[in-house]
């Protein structure tokens, strides 16, 4: 079973979403699968997070980029003539992830000091220690969705159970 992995919607913003479904299609033609990963707002309304939190990431981080709720996720790719075959949060999952770059940057400060200029440096010093807490706290989320796009009749090359998806 061969799966592509899809451009993410929170790196290129809701307003090209179109654009990615385009591209989905193209991409996944002759696979039997495709794998989204997406870091997706709580809010369903696509409301940013408060305090200026996403003020900050659009100006540093990712210019031009928004957090969709799961639902525009799913939707797009059902548009794309996607099944949705499973869905996955693994938001504490990647808590925990921020929080370990987070120390792992703090351990070696100094070495990355000198490979980036202070400004870059104060940016993701910030910006991995607020998304643990952010991801921690739930006001963002990260989601798997598996889905398959057939191309002929009858049943997809995914097993039935998720097992396959751990090994």
């Amino acid at each position: 079973m061969s799966l592509q992995r899809q451009q993410q919607f929170h790196e290129v913003g809701v307003q090209y979403v179109e654009r990615v479904r385009e591209q989905a299609i193209h991409i996944v033609e002759e696979s039997s699968g495709k794998k989204f990963t997406e870091i997706t707002a709580a809010d369903i309304e696509n409301r940013p997070v408060g305090s200026g939190v996403g003020d900050f990431v659009e100006k540093y981080v990712f210019p031009r980029g928004e957090l969709p709720h799961l639902h525009l996720a799913v939707r797009e790719m059902s548009a794309a003539g996607f099944e949705v075959f499973d869905v996955e949060s693994l938001r504490p999952h990647y808590a925990l992830t921020l929080a370990h770059w987070s120390r792992r940057l703090e351990q070696r400060l100094q070495e990355a000091a000198r490979q980036v200029s202070d400004r870059t440096l104060r940016v993701w010093r910030l910006y991995l220690a607020g998304c643990s807490h952010g991801f921690a706290q739930g006001w963002m989320n990260l989601h798997q969705v598996l889905g398959s796009r057939q191309v002929a009749p009858g049943s997809t090359e995914l097993p039935l159970t998720r097992a396959w998806l751990y090994r």
